[in-house]
This record gives structure tokens, C-alpha cells and sequence, in this order.
């Protein structure tokens, strides 16, 4: 069994490629989609896709680095140590770990994300608009 190829594995890079890969693949796809015109409301389906994808920016643009940052830290110590299995999977629990704080957490960016994305413009209808054009 050859374990050349699975030692040269970079535990940064592979971190970085994580949370690019989660950000391009559902927050990309919100932003570049159309905004709902003036008669239309978003449908509970899209609203919660657009939470998830706020989480999931907020967990991989905020989490992850500190996750990544206290595995490299300097109190680590060889009695708690994975071994290989650590270096080589690590990234991945930490993303898995930073996904599930973020979602069991109230972080307002959270909500702030979502607010932006779900009203752009930043009007709370109130159902109650006085239409003076009419």
C-alpha cells in the first residue's frame, strides 16, 4: 500500500479547499440568482436555503480559520494527539464541527446575512403600505 501520496496531503490546503468549495457551491448560486420582482414573495424553500447558505459563509469565512488555528496551535500536545489519522482528517472534523456550531449557534451575522439577502433593499413590509400612486 502506498502511503507517499496520502502523507504529501496538506492539512491548510486541504482546509482552504474545503471551505471554498462550500462557499462557491450554495452562496455563489444565491447571489447570482434573480431578484424576486415587486408582486412576489420568496417561498419558504428559498428562504431557508439562503439561512443555510449565511451559515455556511459565516462557519467556513470565520470558524474554520480559528478551528484551523487552534489545531496548529502551539498548546498541542502528543499525549491528545490523533496521530496520522488526525493530520490527514482533521480539516475535515474541523469543517464538520464548524458547520454544526454555526448552526446550533444565534450568531447575528448569521441573521444579518440572511436579513440582506432576503429583503436587499432593507424595507420590512409591514402589509400595511400606503400606495399614493394609485
Amino acid at each position: 500500500m502506498q502511503m507517499s501520496a496520502i502523507s504529501n496531503l496538506s492539512i491548510k490546503q486541504t482546509a482552504t479547499d474545503a471551505a471554498k468549495a462550500s462557499l462557491q457551491g450554495d452562496f455563489a448560486s444565491l447571489l447570482n440568482r434573480p431578484a424576486t420582482s415587486k408582486g412576489k414573495e420568496m417561498t419558504e424553500n428559498q428562504k431557508a436555503e439562503i439561512r443555510e447558505a449565511a451559515q455556511q459563509l459565516v462557519s467556513s469565512a470565520l470558524i474554520l480559520p480559528m478551528l484551523a488555528q487552534i489545531r496548529e496551535s502551539s498548546l498541542k500536545s502528543e499525549m491528545f494527539h490523533g496521530g496520522f489519522t488526525e493530520d490527514a482528517f482533521g480539516a475535515q472534523l474541523d469543517t464538520e464541527l464548524a458547520d454544526k456550531m454555526v448552526a446550533k449557534s444565534n450568531f447575528p451575522i448569521v441573521e444579518a446575512i440572511y436579513q440582506k439577502m432576503v429583503n436587499p433593499m432593507g424595507h420590512k413590509p409591514s402589509g400595511k403600505e400606503l400606495n399614493i400612486h394609485a
